[in-house]
């Protein structure tokens, strides 16, 4: 996948390497976060995180975001 600008009436230009890559998730990554409420009341106690084709980084910060949305679910 490649992320793309794509101003009306102009050739699109491709902002792969532009965005820091810790502000670029996929939208498989971010797909499943709404969720976190649903998953909680019916027992889910861990989630899977596949990083292996990832950077640190990346995993760092889908890591950092499902934790701050569990624990602001809890905090509710």
């Amino acid at each position: 996948y490649d992320l793309y600008d794509m101003p009306f009436g102009k050739e699109r230009k491709s902002l792969q390497g532009e965005i820091p890559e810790e502000f670029s998730m996929s939208a498989v990554d971010m797909s499943m976060i709404d969720h976190i409420p649903d998953m909680i009341e019916n027992g889910v106690d861990s989630l899977k995180i596949e990083g292996r084709m990832k950077s640190i980084h990346y995993v760092s910060t889908v890591t950092n975001c499902y934790k701050a949305a569990v624990d602001a679910y809890l905090e509710s």
